[in-house]
């Protein structure tokens, strides 16, 4: 299975605090972090105070052999504005930055680990609870 994995899914493994999600992420072919969760979570190192303790371990995480980091392409743009439009029409937005997870996901045909239930109302989308 190639999992993704959202930026609460990866803060709860860092964290060791849900039982059952090592389990997942050990039990994935390959784990992908798209290119906002990385930004999601530089952005929450910014205001911690273990700041350099943080960044150690995401780079650390994603020097794994198994770790891939994903970038948008035209057709990621393209999913995005689907997504983003199938969502708008039936009055359930969700936030930007997870219109862009959906996307990747979608794309590259991701399980994603989330704890957002929001990512319920993207249609194809297999959002892995834990």
């Amino acid at each position: 299975m190639k999992l993704a994995l959202d930026t609460n899914a990866y803060s709860s493994l860092q964290l060791g605090n849900v039982p059952g999600l090592k389990e997942l992420v050990d039990q994935a072919e390959l784990i992908i972090l798209p290119f906002v969760v990385d930004a999601e979570l530089r952005a929450g190192f910014q205001r911690g105070n273990e700041k350099i303790d943080n960044y150690a371990k995401l780079q650390k995480f994603q020097s794994l052999d198994r770790v891939l980091m994903l970038w948008p392409s035209e057709q990621t743009n393209e999913l995005y504005a689907q997504v983003w439009a199938e969502l708008a029409s039936k009055g359930k937005p969700i936030p930007t930055n997870d219109v862009w997870i959906a996307a990747i996901c979608l794309q590259h045909q991701l399980g994603l680990a989330s704890s957002d239930k929001h990512f319920d109302y993207v249609p194809l989308l297999h959002t892995i609870r834990y």
